[in-house]
């Protein structure tokens, strides 16, 4: 992402450039910057210098931020990114805008991707495993936390569904969130992982200042040691929001996406690679 020519010499004759390269750990915002915002502008100058007809940006709902309510983010809300990581996805999305009218782009933005294999909820489908059922507690009137989620199947049929859409969405640079549709409380996201893997799990409530002095070490380590660990105080940010929901209207009406797995569908599914993996 470094070297403007080798990115000119990658998309040569490309007629769509699908961007998905990007961190989602790093030791500093400004390495999460040098990737994933300026590796975004210098792959869009290189595809635009080649004539790429449609550039397709997979971004993330942390570009916007999360929201202050049950209401479900709109691409026309304001975009209020709490991380590092979301700061720069919308960076990235900002140079795109810079290049409307020039370089044809759609930009995409999941809500929480997972699947098999997939190492940040890796963590929580062995902790259920073993039995034990994190409970994060919310500032809202029912003390749950609120989650979009959508399975990686989807994401792919949405990036594909964006590639064979009209000229006229990439001329016009529109963005759009991606999800499964439904509203999550996070007793239904993990209760579903228990179910799955038949187990009564016992419930852990995550204390706020507890996660906030383990999150804090995890930077420090980072910082000391080099190497970025999956929970710090960036990531931490995120954890506690309490509204993570967006809407996929926008995305159903111009792109034509229809999710097809629900969370207790794709629960299922990963569960059973794990089984897959330990045999």
């Amino acid at each position: 992402v470094q070297s403007l020519e080798s990115l000119e010499r990658a998309v040569a004759g490309i007629d769509v450039v699908i961007h998905l390269a990007g961190v989602t750990e790093a030791k500093s915002r400004k390495h999460f910057f040098e990737v994933n915002a300026e590796g975004t502008r210098r792959l869009a100058h290189a595809a635009l210098a080649a004539g790429v007809k449609k550039f397709i940006y997979v971004s993330s709902l942390a570009a916007f931020g999360p929201g202050a309510s049950l209401n479900p983010i709109v691409e026309t809300d304001e975009p209020r990114p709490v991380s590092w990581y979301g700061e720069s996805k919308l960076r990235g999305e900002l140079f795109l805008e810079e290049l409307r009218g020039k370089l044809p782009y759609v930009i995409l933005r999941p809500a929480i991707v997972y699947g098999p294999r997939d190492k940040n909820m890796m963590i929580f489908f062995k902790l259920i495993s073993r039995q034990i059922l994190p409970k994060f507690v919310g500032n809202t009137p029912t003390g749950q936390k609120y989650y979009s989620v959508v399975y990686v199947d989807d994401v792919v049929k949405a990036i594909l569904s964006a590639c064979r859409t009209s000229q006229g969405v990439f001329d016009q640079g529109e963005g759009y969130f991606l999800s499964d549709g439904e509203i999550y409380t996070g007793q239904r996201l993990f209760g579903a992982i228990a179910h799955g893997f038949g187990v009564r799990a016992v419930e852990v409530p995550m204390l706020r200042p507890v996660t906030h002095a383990v999150a804090t070490l995890g930077s420090w380590v980072t910082r000391i040691v080099g190497k970025t660990l999956p929970f710090s105080l960036d990531k931490w940010k995120e954890l506690d929001a309490d509204y993570w929901i967006c809407s996929i209207e926008k995305a159903g009406r111009d792109l034509g996406y229809r999710p097809a797995v629900l969370w207790e569908e794709g629960v299922a599914r990963v569960i059973e690679s794990m089984k897959r993996d330990e045999d």
